[in-house]
Order: C-alpha cells, then sequence, then structure tokens
C-alpha cells in the first residue's frame, strides 16, 4: 500500500485563511483528491476518508499532525538514504580491494546533488586510480576552455620536449601561465618561451 504507514492525511485544498479555525465534521472527499493521483493512491485514499468521515475534524490539530508526520517521514528517508549509501562504499571497497575508514558523505560540501553524489563516488573510488584528463579545476573558477586541438598540441609539445618543462591548462594545479591578464598556451619557465596554438 502507498499509504501502509501513513498517520493521517491533510486536505492541503484546505489550508487557507478562512479555514484556520474550522473546527467540524471531516470536509468532503473532494478536498483530498489531486490531479496526480493515480487509480491505486486514489482509492486508498477514498478508504482513509470513509475510515474517518464520521468523525470530527479540527483544522489546527490536523495540520500539527501532519507536520509531525511530514518531518517523521522525512528525516526515516534521510537516514535511510545515508545509510544504503554508506552500504554502498562498503561494498564498492570490498570490491575494489580498498583498505580505507574514509567515506564520501551525500551531504558534503561541494556535494550539491544527487548527480553531484555520483560523479564524486565514481572519482573517489574509481577515477582517482587513473591519470585522466577529465574536468580541469573543477572546485575553482580557474579555468579557461581548452579545444581539443590544442589539447593535442600541447600534449604533443610535452611530450616531444620534456626538457622545457612546459606549463600548460593540463599539467600544473594552477592552469595556464597567466601573464597580467593574458594567458598562454605553453609557457617554458626553463627557456623563457612562450608558445601559443594559434601563434
Amino acid at each position: 500500500m502507498l499509504l501502509k504507514n501513513i498517520l493521517n492525511l491533510f486536505f492541503y485544498r484546505l489550508n487557507r485563511r478562512s479555514m484556520y479555525n474550522y473546527d467540524g465534521s471531516v470536509p468532503e472527499f473532494s478536498n483530498f483528491v489531486e490531479i496526480q493521483d493515480n487509480s491505486q493512491l486514489h482509492d486508498e485514499k477514498l478508504r482513509f476518508w470513509e475510515s474517518i468521515k464520521n468523525d470530527s475534524w479540527c483544522f489546527k490539530d490536523e495540520i500539527i499532525k501532519n507536520c509531525i508526520h511530514t518531518t517523521e517521514l522525512l528525516a526515516k528517508s534521510i537516514l535511510t538514504f545515508l545509510k544504503q549509501s554508506f552500504e554502498l562504499q562498503e561494498k564498492i571497497k570490498l570490491n575494489q580491494n580498498l583498505e580505507t575508514r574514509l567515506v564520501l558523505h551525500p551531504f558534503a560540501v561541494g556535494i550539491t546533488s544527487k548527480s553531484s553524489y555520483t560523479f564524486n563516488l565514481c572519482k573517489a573510488y574509481y577515477l582517482n586510480q587513473y591519470d585522466l584528463n577529465c574536468v580541469m579545476f573543477e572546485n575553482t573558477s580557474n579555468m579557461k576552455r581548452v579545444s581539443r586541438k590544442e589539447y593535442e598540441f600541447t600534449s604533443y609539445k610535452t611530450f616531444t620536449e620534456p626538457d622545457a618543462d612546459y606549463v600548460t591548462a593540463f599539467n600544473t594545479p594552477t592552469g595556464q601561465q597567466r601573464f597580467g591578464h593574458y594567458d598562454v598556451d605553453l609557457y617554458s619557465p626553463k627557456l623563457k618561451k612562450v608558445i601559443q596554438f594559434y601563434g
């Protein structure tokens, strides 16, 4: 049942100032129905309404009960999500043979959504094992757009001229070398040399 553990339903359509002091019989069932209800939920609401339709109904009491129930439901949902996320990480660590007590908290700083948590989980347990070029400086704004051709060119130069110690957008924590407000594609502090992909 969709409402198996529900304590009460609230007539949200009656949540208006003129009803704040209402104390009388249970409102009509039509006040329960929402446009997004499917047939199963509609039938369960109807059964619930029929079980209370002869009772008295006080707006203030019902909204307090509803707030308590909603808060309890939210707290249990969050705790269940936390428990499942930690259990998932333990399974991943077991599968990857990782010996660490550290876990990634779903509500940690920098994690703002489910997709953000999923990416950070993947990065922590999988991507960190590889030397990959993906999102540059994801936690800062110190980033310049780099085309694939520019990346290939700078990678080629750093590979064929390792003694030059070129600084590029991909091989240093701070990104491209900046001279004032001007960023350069390759800079060799050893040779005092600047190379721009487009000349």
